[in-house]
C-alpha cells in the first residue's frame, strides 16, 4: 500500500509520470501502453507456485506488489492511468481487494476476472497501435508490439531521476534496514549463527522471505570473502571473527540495500574496518552533480590502495598498486549502482533517452554504473576489500605478486573481507546519505 504519510506526494508522483510516459507514447506513435504486472510460474512439473516477483514496470506505477493478472493501461489524451486489477474467482487462494485509498485516486479502476474481459475492454478504448511491456505469456489477445526497445531504453533512462515520493518512499526502506541491522549485529555479538542472524533481521524489519528486495547476505569468517554469499549455515563456527551484512528492505516497492562488516574482537581487522570506514566517506564527500561515477570509481581504487600500504599488505607504492591494477584482486566489484525499484536499477549505463550506453572499461568489468552524478539519483557507495582465494592465488603465482606481502595477506584470509555500503541521493540542495541519516 500507499505509506498514509505519502499519500499527496504519490499522486502528484503518478500524474507527473503519466504526463511525460503519454509524451514518450506520442513520440513513438503509440495509442496506448499496457503493462502487465506479471503471472505466477511453477517449477518443472509441479503445482506450486514459485514466489511472484511483479514485473518493475507495472510496480513503477503501483504498490501492488502481490497481485499477479492485473494490468495498467496508458493511453495520451486520458485524465488518468487505467488499472486493470485482477479478481479471479479462486477457491483456493486469497483473492485481494483493493482497499487502497491512493490507488483509487489516481486510477480510474476496472476490476476483471479473465483475460477475455481485459481484451474486450481495451478494444473499446479504440487504441489501433498499442505497446505492450512485459512477458509473452501475459500479452492480451490483441495485436501489440511487445517490449518496444526504444520505449523500454527511455523509462530505463529516466528512472535514475527520483521524485519526492520514490525518494520517501526509499527514506522509509532504509529506516526499515536499518533496525534489521542492528538486530543482526546484536546477535552476531551473541554468537549467532548465520541462520540465527537472518531470523533476527527478518523479525526486526518486518519481512517475510520472500518480501525482502534480495537474498540477505549474512556471513561469518571466510564466507564474507564470497560476494554474494548465501548459504546461511545453522552452527555457529568454533570461533567467529568476522561478520559481514549485505541486507535491505522495501515500501511500497522501493528498496534499501546495505552492507557493514564487525569484527569479533580489537585487531589488526578491525583497524582495517575503520580505515575503510574512512574511506567510503570520504568517498561520500567527494561526490558532486556532473562528476562521472567512473572517476569515483578511480579515485576509490587510489585510496585503496594507500590503505593497502598503510597495513602493509602490498609492499609497492599505491601508485604503482593502481597501475599494476594490484587492487582488483582486493577489491573486483563496482563501488556502486542504481537504486530504486530493483537493488540494481536499470539504466546504469545509459547516457541518453535514446539507449546509448557506455559500458565500463576493460580493467572494471563488473562497474554497473558509469553514467553521470546528476540530481536526483539514488545509487549505493560500497567499496570493499577482500581475501578472496579466487583471484589472489593467481596473483601469487604472477609476476605482480612480489609486490604483496603474503604473510600479512595469509593472516587475515581467516576474516574474509570488508564491504561498507550506504545509500546515497543527490537532492536539490545536495548529497544526502540515507543509510546514516537513519542512525547506522
Amino acid at each position: 500500500m500507499v505509506p498514509s504519510s505519502l499519500e499527496h506526494l504519490y499522486q502528484v508522483h503518478i500524474q507527473k509520470q503519466f504526463d511525460q510516459v503519454c509524451q514518450l507514447l506520442e513520440a513513438g506513435s503509440f495509442d496506448g501502453l499496457l503493462i502487465a504486472a506479471g503471472s505466477l510460474l511453477h517449477p518443472f512439473r509441479d503445482d506450486v507456485d514459485y514466489p511472484f516477483k511483479v514485473n518493475p514496470y507495472f510496480k513503477a506505477w503501483l504498490p501492488l506488489l502481490d497481485q499477479p493478472g492485473s494490468y495498467v493501461w496508458l493511453k495520451p489524451g486520458d485524465d488518468k492511468p487505467v488499472l486493470f486489477f485482477n479478481q479471479p474467482r479462486d477457491i483456493w487462494h486469497q483473492v485481494n481487494q483493493l482497499d487502497d485509498e491512493a490507488v483509487q485516486r489516481a486510477f480510474r479502476v476496472h476490476v476483471i476476472a479473465a483475460p477475455r474481459e481485459l481484451s474486450a475492454a481495451l478494444q473499446k478504448t479504440g487504441a489501433q497501435k498499442m505497446a505492450f511491456i512485459g512477458e509473452a505469456q501475459d500479452s492480451p489477445d490483441l495485436s501489440t508490439e511487445q517490449n518496444p526497445q526504444d520505449l523500454l531504453a527511455a523509462l530505463d533512462y529516466r528512472r535514475a531521476y527520483k521524485s519526492d515520493y520514490e525518494v520517501a518512499c526509499m527514506v522509509q526502506a532504509t529506516e526499515k534496514a536499518v533496525s534489521g541491522h542492528r538486530a543482526a549485529e546484536q546477535c552476531f555479538r551473541q554468537g549467532g549463527s548465520e541462520y540465527d542472524i537472518h531470523m533476527a533481521y527478518l523479525q526486526a524489519s518486518g519481512h517475510l522471505e520472500e518480501e525482502l528486495p534480495y537474498g540477505n547476505i549474512i556471513a561469518l569468517n571466510h564466507h564474507a570473502a564470497v560476494l554474494h554469499y548465501t548459504q546461511k549455515r545453522r552452527q555457529p563456527p568454533a570461533q567467529s571473527h568476522s561478520f559481514l551484512i549485505d541486507a535491505g528492505a522495501s515500501v511500497a516497492g522501493y528498496v534499501s540495500d546495505i552492507s557493514r562488516t564487525y569484527s569479533a574482537e580489537q585487531c589488526v581487522f578491525s583497524d582495517l574496518i575503520a580505515a575503510m570506514e574512512q574511506l567510503q566517506q570520504s568517498v561520500v564527500e567527494r561526490i558532486r552533480p556532473g562528476e562521472a561515477y567512473l572517476d569515483l570509481h578511480r579515485w576509490t581504487h587510489t585510496q585503496l590502495a594507500g590503505v593497502l600500504q598503510q597495513f602493509e599488505l602490498i609492499r609497492c607504492s599505491p601508485q604503482q598498486a593502481v597501475e599494476e591494477q594490484l587492487t582488483q584482486a582486493f577489491f573486483p566489484h563496482g563501488l556502486g549502482h542504481l537504486l530504486g525499484l530493483q537493488v540494481h536499477d536499470r539504466g546504469g549505463w545509459m547516457q541518453s533517452l535514446d539507449g546509448t550506453e557506455l559500458p565500463p572499461p576493460p580493467e572494471h568489468p563488473y562497474l554497473r554504473l558509469t553514467r553521470p552524478v546528476e540530481v536526483g539519483q539514488v545509487f549505493t557507495i560500497e567499496p570493499g576489500l577482500y581475501f578472496i582465494p579466487a583471484l589472489l592465488e593467481p596473483l601469487k603465482h604472477s609476476a605482480k605478486g612480489q609486490w604483496v606481502n603474503w604473510s600479512a595477506v595469509d593472516a587475515l584470509m581467516p576474516y574474509g573481507g570488508i564491504r561498507i555500503e550506504d545509500n546515497i541521493y543527490i537532492g536539490p540542495d545536495g548529497v544526502r546519505n540515507l543509510t546514516r541519516e537513519a542512525g547506522l
